[in-house]
């Protein structure tokens, strides 16, 4: 019943917000009373701190299962970004909004523990870039590597009436500025980043 419980609320909280829905939104939804779904769950926070954490679990999965699949740096980053799109194209605008503000427990997961894995994520991306000639090799990998993960923090948190554009342009940008002629190349056959 938990994971059900999880799933129904993730779904709920990214179509609507998580200040609109309530836990009796979300026990109707299922199909089970509010006591039944307090028995699970004792409170909203508790219940938006496990999304917070399941999301995060897919999400790595998801990545992980890119880094198993790609060779070339240059597509593990696209392929990682049309993962993020995936996600950001169902979610509402106020959501991080709303979760850095009034659950600051649940956003401190994703600030400290979910941006450290993207944050290696991406240091191994760019290494990788770089050992494979597609990345230029001047670039400061650490450096590049907080820049990349300071920029998602930055559009994650502020309410645009696009972000999945403002991302998309991101990742172009964040593309054009490590990559050689030979990752540019390399590149041209993945044109559209959605």
């Amino acid at each position: 019943m938990d994971n059900k419980i999880v799933e129904t609320a993730e779904k709920l909280f990214l179509k609507y917000g998580i200040r609109s829905i309530s836990m009796d939104d979300i026990s109707k939804e299922i199909g089970i009373s509010k006591k039944t779904l307090y028995q699970s769950i004792d409170t909203k926070e508790t219940l938006i701190y496990r999304v917070v954490k399941n999301h995060m679990k897919r999400e790595k999965h998801a990545i992980k299962a890119i880094l198993n699949q790609t060779t070339n740096a240059v597509e593990e980053m696209i392929l990682i970004s049309r993962c993020l799109l995936t996600f950001l194209k169902g979610m509402k605008p106020t959501l991080t909004y709303d979760l850095k503000k009034y659950y600051p427990n649940a956003w401190n997961l994703i600030d400290e523990e979910h941006m450290t894995f993207i944050s290696k994520v991406m240091k191994q991306n760019i290494h990788k870039g770089i050992q494979q000639d597609v990345y230029r090799s001047t670039i400061n990998e650490d450096v590049i590597c907080d820049i990349y993960v300071q920029s998602i923090l930055n559009i994650s948190q502020k309410i645009y009436s696009n972000p999945i554009e403002i991302y998309k342009e991101h990742i172009i940008y964040h593309l054009h500025g490590i990559m050689n002629e030979k990752g540019i190349k390399y590149y041209e056959n993945y044109q559209n980043v959605s």
